[in-house]
């Protein structure tokens, strides 16, 4: 197991969504203090990642954050991970006052119609990009 899936925290996520895509990059180009990993869900090595780990399997659909063996899902793991960027994106703290249900509603909304609404690609969308790969040199967990 590389020392990144051990010291790093790892965001799973879609990566033929455009949206989940554009969030990670988002994520790349903030994240100063080199915190995070990704990890597409339809890397081939993804199986055998969630076994490794606490993860529950009908979640896979959501964007999961994986920090020490405590993983948070849906709207948790989008504040979370926002949080962890920067001090301004403390102010998503506020995001907690709203109950987790609500949140959740919100997010399987959105994650429903992500790709009527946003679109899809048919192979993650952050590899093929030029300027992303620079971005996420060494942040994308590989293939291999």
């Amino acid at each position: 197991m590389s020392e990144d899936l051990k010291t790093k925290k790892i965001i799973l996520f879609d990566g033929i969504c455009t949206l989940c895509n554009n969030f990670i990059v988002f994520i790349a180009k903030n994240d100063k203090k080199d915190i995070f990993r990704f990890l597409p869900l339809q890397n081939k090595n993804i199986n055998q990642f969630i076994n490794t780990k606490n993860i529950n399997i009908k979640d896979l659909k959501s964007i999961v954050l994986i920090e020490d063996k405590n993983p948070k899902y849906k709207s948790n793991a989008a504040i979370e991970i926002l949080i962890n960027l920067n001090k301004i994106f403390l102010l998503c703290t506020v995001f907690y006052i709203i109950p987790r249900i609500i949140r959740d509603m919100i997010y399987n909304l959105i994650a429903k119609n992500r790709y009527k609404i946003f679109g899809r690609v048919e192979n993650c969308s952050i590899l093929k990009s030029k300027m992303n790969s620079e971005i996420l040199k060494k942040k994308i967990i590989s293939d291999s």
